[in-house]
Order: C-alpha cells, then sequence, then structure tokens
C-alpha cells in the first residue's frame, strides 16, 4: 500500500509514520519571505565583493550611501540578532554574477538568502556565485547555533573548490530552488568535496513548486552526508557528478562502494514497462535491524546514465510513497528521458535520506554482453546506447553500466578486432549486481588472456572493484593500475588472469600497491564474507600474480582461498617477476590445498613469500622454489614469516627452501607445522618464539641406519601429561646454526609427556635413497586444533 506524498522540508520525527507531510515554517519554503517574518531585511543592490563598512550598525553599505553587497549582507545578518532576509534588487533587472576573492563570511545566525527576489526571475536563478577566485573556500558556508532557522534559495553556485554549499551547525536549514554545479575537486587532504555537504537539521530540496536543487556536474560528489548527521534530500535533480550522488563520510568501510550507507538503501528488483507506464517492484529495506530503520517513504528517479558505483544518481524525479511493508510495487508514467530508475529511502524516526539506490533498467533482462571496442569514453549512454541495442562500439565500461542496471547475472564476453589492450583513464563502474567478465571469450584466446586493461593513465584507481558477490572475473590482463583487482563481497572466483604482468606473462607491468586485496572485513560491523575463490586446481584456472607491489593482500573475514597461482614468478614458473614486498599478506585466510594442483608456487618475491597475521591455513605450496619444486628461485625475506603475536599458522606439506632468510619465522609462536619439506634457506629453518605457557622442544640422542631402515630416538619437552607428536626429517646437510633443517619428512611418532613435562620417544622408518646423512626432529604439542611445533632439534649424523 503507498500513497503520493509531498516533502517540503525536513522530516520531523515520527510525522511519516503518522501519514503526515512535515515541514518548517511554512514562508520558507514557499516563495520571499515575507517583511512580518523578518526582523531586518538587506537587499544586495551591487555585484561587487567589498566587505561592510561598519558591520553592526544595521546598514547594508559598502561605503557611506554606498551599494550593498553579498558578503556586505551577511556581515549585517550575523551581528543584527533574528530572522533576517537577505533579498536581492540589482539594476537593472536579469542576471549578474558574483565573483567572491575569497570566502564569504560563515552564516551564523537565521537568515534566509533569496535569490528569486532578483528582478525578472521567472524560475531559473538569475544571481550566480563564482568561485573561481574564492580559493580553498565554499560558496556559502552556514555554522548556526541550536534553534535557529535558515534557508538559501534561487542560487546558481558553481566552481567553488570545496563545496557550493555548506550546510552545518545545529540549527534548521533549508536548501531550495538551487543550481549547483562544477564545485569540489582533488584534495591533497583527501576529504570529501563536491556540491553540498549535508549536516545536522539540513533540507535539501522538497517536492513542492520550485524546492528542487540541481546539484549536476560536480566535480566531487554530488551532496556529501557529514559524519553521523541526519538530514533530508528530497525530489532534487542529482547527476553527472563526479563522486557519487550521495556520498556518506561516516561510511568508508568495505560495505559496498565507500561513502553508500547501505542501512536503509531500498532494493530495486526490476522495472517493468507496461504501456504508457513503468511498474517499480523491490524492498523497502533489505536489511532491517536496530540500526537500520524502516523507510517510511521512498523517492524515485529516472536516469539516462548510471553512477559509476552502480548507486545512483536521481536525475529526474518520478514521485514519493509512502511505504508500509517490506515490499513494494509501484506505478508511474514512463519517463520520456532517461531508462534507469533509482531510489531513495527517508526513516521517519531519524529524518535521514538514504543514499541512492541500485540503478535497475527498464525492461531489460540478464544475457550477454558483446564488448566489440577496445574505446573507453569518458561518459556512456545507456539509453540505446551500442551495448543496449547489441550494435558496434560496445565498450567494457558500458558494458559493466549495463550489467550493474539489470538484477541477475549477465556475462560480458568480448570480440574485439585489432588491439586488445584497453587504456583505462578513470575508475570502472564498481561491480554492483553479480556479472561474469570473461576474457577467455575473445577469438584466438588459447590459453593465454589476450584481454588487456592498462590503467597507466589514470589516476591510481583500482582495476576490477567486485562489491556485488557471486561474480567471476577470467582470462585478463590486468596492469598499472593502483590495485588490480579489490575483492568487497562474497561468492567470487577470479582465475585465469596476469595480474600485474604483460600478456606474454614474462615482463612486469605491475599494479602498484597489490594485484589482488580482499582486506577489512568482519571489523567493526562489517560483514564476513565467504567463497572467495582466487586461481583453482588446473593450469588454466591459475592465475599469474607478479610484479606488483604486494601481490595478494587477503584479510581474516574475506573469505578467501588461494589455490593453484603463480605469485612472483613469470608464467613458467621458473624465473622471477617479483612483487616488491610479499607474495601474500594473509591473515585467516586459505592458502593452497591438499588436492592436485592446488598448491600456490610462492617464488621470487622481494619480501616474504608468505607474511601471517595468525590463523592461516598453508598447504601443499612451493615456496621459493621454481614450478618443479627442484631448483632455486628463492624469495628474498622468508618463505612464511608470522609477525602477529597470537600464532595460529597451519602450515603442512609445503616445500620451503632457498628463501633469503628464514624458511618459517613464526614471532606468534604456536602453530601446526608438519610434514613440510624445509631446506636450503639462508637462516634457520625453524624459529618459533615458543608461547612460555607452552615451552616445547627436542634432542636427538642417537641415530643409525640398517638394512634400509632408520632408527632415530631421543627426548622432548612440553607441558605436563601432553600428547605429543613427533616429526623426523632427513637432510644432505646440516644448518649451520647446528639445528635442522627439515628436508625429507620421513614420518612421525606419538608420545606423552609426564608430570614434569618430559618425553622420550624411539622411531623406526624407511630410510630414504640419496645422500641423506643427518636427521632432525620437530615435536608439536597437541592442543585442540591449536597445536605448538617447536624448532628443529639438534642435527644429528647417521651413524651405521
Amino acid at each position: 500500500m503507498a500513497r503520493v506524498i509531498t516533502v517540503t522540508a525536513r522530516l520531523v520525527l515520527g510525522c511519516l509514520a503518522l501519514g503526515v507531510a512535515a515541514f518548517l515554517p511554512a514562508h520558507l519554503p514557499g516563495g520571499p519571505i515575507p517583511a512580518a517574518f523578518a526582523d531586518a531585511t538587506f537587499t544586495v543592490t551591487s555585484a561587487g565583493d567589498e566587505s561592510d563598512v561598519t558591520p553592526g550598525d544595521g546598514l547594508c553599505a559598502i561605503a557611506p550611501d554606498g551599494p550593498c553587497t553579498l558578503r556586505a549582507a551577511i556581515q549585517e545578518a550575523n551581528a543584527s540578532p533574528g530572522t533576517d532576509a537577505i533579498h536581492f534588487n540589482l539594476p537593472p533587472a536579469g542576471g549578474y554574477i558574483i565573483s567572491p576573492a575569497s570566502a564569504l563570511p560563515a552564516i551564523v545566525d537565521s537568515l534566509v538568502i533569496d535569490a528569486t527576489t532578483q528582478p525578472g526571475f521567472s524560475g531559473q536563478p538569475l544571481i550566480e556565485l563564482d568561485g573561481r577566485n574564492a580559493g580553498q573556500a565554499s560558496g556559502l558556508s552556514v555554522n548556526t547555533s541550536r534553534g535557529s532557522t535558515s534557508a538559501i534559495r534561487g542560487l546558481a553556485i558553481h566552481d567553488f573548490a570545496v563545496f557550493g554549499l555548506a550546510g552545518g551547525g545545529e540549527g534548521n536549514t533549508v536548501i531550495q530552488g538551487n543550481v549547483i554545479t562544477s564545485n569540489g575537486g582533488p584534495d591533497q587532504s583527501g576529504k570529501p568535496r563536491g556540491g553540498i555537504y549535508l549536516g545536522d537539521g539540513v533540507t535539501i530540496g522538497g517536492t513542492s513548486p520550485g524546492a528542487a536543487n540541481v546539484i549536476a556536474h560536480n566535480r566531487g560528489h554530488g551532496v556529501v552526508h557529514g559524519y553521523f548527521s541526519g538530514g533530508t534530500i528530497s525530489g532534487n535533480s542529482i547527476y553527472g557528478n563526479a563522486g557519487q550522488g550521495i556520498f556518506f563520510e561516516s561510511r568508508c568501510f568495505a560495505v559496498g562502494p565507500c561513502g553508500t550507507y547501505p542501512d536503509h538503501v531500498p532494493a530495486i528488483t526490476s522495472v517493468e514497462r507496461v504501456g504508457d507506464n513503468i511498474v517499480v517492484r523491490g524492498l523497502n529495506n533489505p536489511n532491517p535491524g536496530r540500526f537500520s530503520p524502516w523507510n517510511a517513504a521512498l523517492e524515485f528517479f529516472a536516469n539516462r546514465t548510471i553512477d559509476p558505483s552502480g548507486y545512483g544518481e536521481g536525475e529526474i524525479f518520478l514521485g514519493a510513497r509512502e511505504m508500509y511493508d517490506i515490499t513494494f510495487e509501484e506505478t508511474f508514467p514512463a519517463p520520456a528521458v532517461g531508462c534507469i530508475v533509482t531510489a531513495t529511502g527517508l526513516t521517519a524516526m531519524l529524518a535521514d535520506t538514504s543514499s541512492f539506490s541500485r540503478g535497475v533498467m527498464i525492461g531489460r533482462a540478464p544475457g550477454v554482453i558483446t564488448v566489440n571496442s577496445a574505446a573507453d569514453p569518458a561518459a556512456v549512454e545507456l539509453c540505446g546506447g551500442p551495448c543496449a541495442a547489441g550494435g558496434h562500439g560496445c565498450t567494457l565500461r558500458e558494458a559493466m553500466d549495463l550489467a550493474n542496471a539489470t538484477p541477475g547475472t549477465d556475462t560480458i564476453a568480448f570480440d574485439i578486432k585489432g588491439p586488445h589492450t584497453i587504456s583505462v583513464r578513470s575508475p570502472f563502474p564498481t561491480v554492483s549486481d553479480p556479472v561474469v567478465i570473461d576474457g577467455t571469450t575473445q577469438p584466438g584466446f588459447s590459453g593465454k588472456p589476450l584481454i588487456e586493461l592498462d590503467g597507466s593513465l589514470a589516476d591510481r584507481v583500482t582495476g576490477l572493484d567486485l562489491r556485488a558477490g557471486h561474480s567471476v572475473v577470467r582470462g585478463l590482463v590486468i596492469n598499472r593500475f593502483f590495485v588490480g583487482i579489490a575483492v568487497g563481497s562474497g561468492d567470487n572466483t577470479i582465475q585465469g588472469n596476469f595480474i600485474g604482468t604483460d600478456p606474454s606473462g614474462t615482463i612486469a607491468r605491475g599494479n602498484e600497491y597489490m594485484g589482488v586485496s580482499a582486506a577489512f572485513f568482519g571489523l567493526w560491523g562489517s560483514p564476513v564474507f565467504n567463497n572467495n575463490l582466487i586461481g583453482g586446481a588446473t593450469p588454466l584456472d591459475r592465475n599469474l600474480i607478479s610484479g606488483n607491489g604486494w601481490g595478494v593482500r587477503a584479510w581474516r573475514g574475506s573469505g578467501v582461498r588461494l589455490l593453484g597461482n603463480f605469485i612472483g614468478t613469470d608464467y613458467s614458473g621458473t624465473k622471477s617477476l617479483a612483487n616488491t614486498a610479499a607474495g601474500v599478506w594473509a591473515d585467516g585466510v586459505t592458502i593452497g590445498g591438499p588436492g592436485p594442483g592446488e598448491g600456490n608456487l610462492i617464488s621470487g618475491n622481494a619480501g616474504a613469500g608468505i607474511a601471517v597475521e595468525g590463523g592461516t591455513n598453508i598447504v601443499g605450496n612451493k615456496i621459493g622454489t621454481t614450478a618443479n619444486g627442484k631448483r632455486p628461485l628463492g624469495n628474498g625475506g622468508a618463505g612464511i614469516i608470522d609477525s602477529s603475536g597470537y600464532g595460529g599458522v597451519d602450515a603442512r606439506d609445503n616445500i620451503i627452501a632457498y628463501n633469503g632468510t628464514w624458511g618459517i619465522n613464526a614471532l606468534g609462536g604456536g602453530g601446526n607445522l608438519l610434514r613440510n619439506s624445509i631446506h636450503s634457506n639462508g637462516a634457520e629453518g625453524l624459529v618459533m618464539y615458543s608461547d612460555p605457557d607452552y615451552p616445547t622442544s627436542s634432542v636427538v640422542q642417537s641415530a643409525s641406519r640398517n638394512r634400509g631402515e632408520l632408527t632415530i630416538s631421543g627426548s622432548a619437552r612440553s607441558v605436563p601429561e601432553a600428547d605429543l607428536e613427533i616429526e623426523v626429517f632427513a637432510n644432505e646437510a646440516c644448518d649451520p646454526s647446528g639445528f635442522g633443517e627439515g628436508q625429507l619428512p620421513l614420518g612421525s611418532v606419538g608420545a606423552t609427556t609426564d608430570s614434569s613435562g618430559d618425553a622420550s620417544f624411539n622411531i623406526t622408518v624407511d630410510a630414504p635413497a640419496g645422500r641423506f646423512a643427518y636427521v632432525t626432529v620437530t615435536v608439536t604439542t597437541l592442543l585442540g586444533p591449536q597445536g605448538y611445533t617447536s624448532s628443529f632439534s639438534n642435527c644429528l649424523a647417521l651413524s651405521r
């Protein structure tokens, strides 16, 4: 059930839940402020920028009997108690440009700036504020105290470096009927900029005549929602901004694109054309909860394009509807312009507007989209464009936009004639709906990727950003971005790609920071993801991840399984194409597996092979060798280093050899380290900083060979009455330290410590073939899933 509503100003506590349109005093949004409501009215008569000659005397003049400028009027209004008004009467009637030479004074008291009073006004702003000479400033700033009321109406505000309008403080502010363009831009501080800054108590727009703002083509975001502030954004035309339409400054975690507030964003599931109407279906709030309130109303918009984030914007206002159910089905006249529909949610209790929803295309079902152009235009037209119409000139950027705008899984295929390099000049759209991007469909593919995504012309951007889940990236070369692929969702598959190299897989063209990033999940309320597969068990599934800063960064909660990849080597697995930091930086993920082809080759990296921060399973990998596991291709640092301080590494059945320093250095202590082949490393093979509560050590006392068998005996020490697994290794040479390494695992035997923590062992195993003349052992204390493996014992020569 729904009802058409009109929003005239800020939604007040509970008002929509009662079915009432809420608003500030009626004179604010409706037209020029009547004299009866104004304590003082200052009329701007000059487009200059001079200051008031005597601020606070109640007369706006830049000289005795001189004209009144906007700067002077704001100075006088700030000095005048009560609710004041600034009107305009610049002769003759018509349009004027005001170009401040510095920041205008902030508004600190109740004030209505009403440019619709300029003679000749007929709906479009006649008074322009041009910020090109104002320096690092916003056009107008509001910083009022609690209980104050301000409004800004009928201005064109453009080319300010920070924001066109910055609404803040503790009072109520209404921003209506303005055109706000070309504001914001790059900033070394990294703080968001754009059209309007939305502080607490600010209403932007409304659905009554003349209330809507145009917020378009700003160099930053359209509206930046301030830290934990509540405000209403209603009925505006927000489109074409370089950033997001509505950006939440407080939500730059890994949930959706940075700045998208997920708590009450509605979800449009389909848009169907029925005669001269469209029917929009979806969910009011897909994630209701304590901190995710129901939307009391939704607003719907039509668009010609889709924001690169996949969320919004809102170019043409279609209407607002009250909401009573978890699902909705709303009918609107089909828009004459625009084929993408978005929505925002407005809560009753918080008087708060959400980010834009994902855009959904009218009447399109998911299918195959074929990219046949290597171009990368700055803007794409989806409504009847070449991808939608199946024509020539379908680019990857447009195909991704089209896939984002269609609920369900699309497949992006390739059929590019001629050069296959796509030179990217700006960030690709964030993947906000499931998609399969399949470079192996390019004609001529025979195992090595042909389609190259080159980020060298873009400004330190991410190549592909997977935020939707259930997506596949296959058979691409991805190089010279800041991050090659970012994973911010679950159930994704990344296979058969060259990430950080050229298409031959023999020349480094690295991604600056890292090849693949799946980081910062499960923290600060972020969700935990599952089943992100990077690689696979066959050569065609293997990713080559080399030449980057970090190879792969995968954090706890990202659900990453890293299988069968070459990390730090060339395509053949015999030469180094170093990632300049570690090959893998991991916390709480799975690296390798027990099955054929599941182990990774992690060799030739400048830093460690694997840098671990605990809770990681490392199984069946070759770390520091060539692909055959026999020749040296060491990492510059350790094979595996655990610097977490809390241990939890489970390393089994790996070959860890020829690395520049340690084989394994477990600074965190505890871990199950079993059946690994560790040898020929630059420092000790295995360094364990044992937990003082679980001291574990061993001594080999005798080792003899007899008729094809080896018999080894010795002693071990751990906690009292603990079960132990004692593992024996054969070595061709002793480590120079006299302890370890462990070149060939021969077998293991169990033992139990006595009440003093001591145990003895004796084990007989088959003697290995070859020149193995020394033995070592390790002792693992078995305490549930968390074992504690010792460093290598002394190295003892075999006797006959």
